[in-house]
């Protein structure tokens, strides 16, 4: 697959088909199974924080899940919000919606959709980890002020009831003081 600027999120449909966030770039890009050229499924849909002070406002749709019904997710780190997109036939965007917001998601980065259609989100700024359930609730399953374990998370992927995280890293928000240098890898044992 080619030319999916700011590429982010990547995430597999259930028909095979390719979807990706442009972080930065405030556009979804769709691509075949075949592969090739991506295409733009939706754009402009995200606001920048006015926020000066947040460091990462510029990435506006990241992270990528789609759920039991093949609706698109995306996250605004600069805002907190968590996007819903409408995936119509013909791979064309429907409604796009917010599906949660919360200040404790500043920093959303990776999206992970689980069985019953539960979004597990990474929320790099905040340093935490949040679970939100189907009608858009979030509850924070893990927040690290000491750097023990989170340490600017960014991408996720759950298996089982251990949810392994890439930490960044990034001496920012609630990561900021940190002392260990480098990326990790992170695993945690989440309800």
């Amino acid at each position: 697959m080619t030319g999916a600027k700011g590429a982010n999120g990547v995430n597999f449909g259930a028909d095979g088909h390719l979807w990706i966030s442009g972080g930065d770039q405030n556009v979804v890009y769709h691509a075949p199974p075949t592969g090739g050229a991506a295409t733009v499924f939706a754009s402009g849909y995200a606001i920048v924080t006015s926020d000066t002070t947040m460091p990462v406002r510029a990435y506006v749709t990241n992270g990528l899940g789609i759920d039991s019904k093949g609706a698109i997710y995306t996250g605004n780190t600069g805002t907190g919000e968590i996007t819903r997109i409408e995936v119509r036939p013909g791979h064309q965007a429907g409604n796009i919606t917010s599906f949660a917001k919360d200040t404790r998601l500043t920093g959303a980065d990776g999206i992970v959709v689980t069985v019953g259609d539960t979004l597990y989100v990474t929320a790099n700024f905040s340093n935490t980890i949040a679970k939100i359930d189907p009608a858009g609730n979030v509850t924070v399953l893990a927040t690290d002020d000491a750097h023990e374990t989170l340490r600017f998370p960014a991408e996720l992927k759950k298996v089982g009831g251990t949810v392994y995280v890439a930490n960044l890293n990034f001496p920012v928000g609630r990561n900021a003081g940190q002392t260990a240098k480098g990326a990790t890898i992170a695993a945690l044992e989440l309800p």
